[in-house]
């Protein structure tokens, strides 16, 4: 890996963005998916900053890393299962399957939705839980 100025600073943050989107992995009971998403997403994108086009992650390394990252998380696994049977679905008709790109965006929009259900079920228990033993 090399930056495309040669700059020592820029080599090094790279180095450690690189370390971090090989390794890091979201914590399977995390209830911010969306915020975390985001941010993995966003190391990814900085990565990029520092490189040359032919040394950049390309959308299916970006694909790759960031499901890595998700695997652990059932909600999100959940999410993959889905893309997977609708592409054999889609195959199977003689259709494209759905772009990586596409694929990605399908992962971010839904950990909106993902975390509001999930706020919505604390708040649910919390408001049962008070109902059954009072205030």
């Amino acid at each position: 890996m090399s930056h495309y100025g040669d700059n020592v600073a820029a080599d090094e943050r790279a180095t450690l963005l690189y370390e971090l989107i090989t390794t890091r992995e979201m914590d399977p009971k995390c209830t911010q998916l969306e915020k975390f998403s985001i941010g993995f997403v966003s190391l990814m994108k900085q990565f990029n900053v520092y490189f040359k086009p032919s040394e950049r992650l390309n959308d299916q390394q970006m694909l790759t890393y960031y499901e890595r990252y998700i695997r652990k998380v059932p909600r999100l696994r959940n999410l993959k299962q889905q893309m997977n049977l609708t592409d054999r679905l889609v195959q199977s008709q003689g259709n494209s399957i759905m772009p990586i790109t596409t694929r990605l965006e399908y992962y971010l929009s839904n950990t909106i939705s993902l975390d509001g259900d999930y706020k919505k079920a604390m708040l649910t228990s919390k408001r049962n839980a008070k109902w059954r033993h009072g205030p």
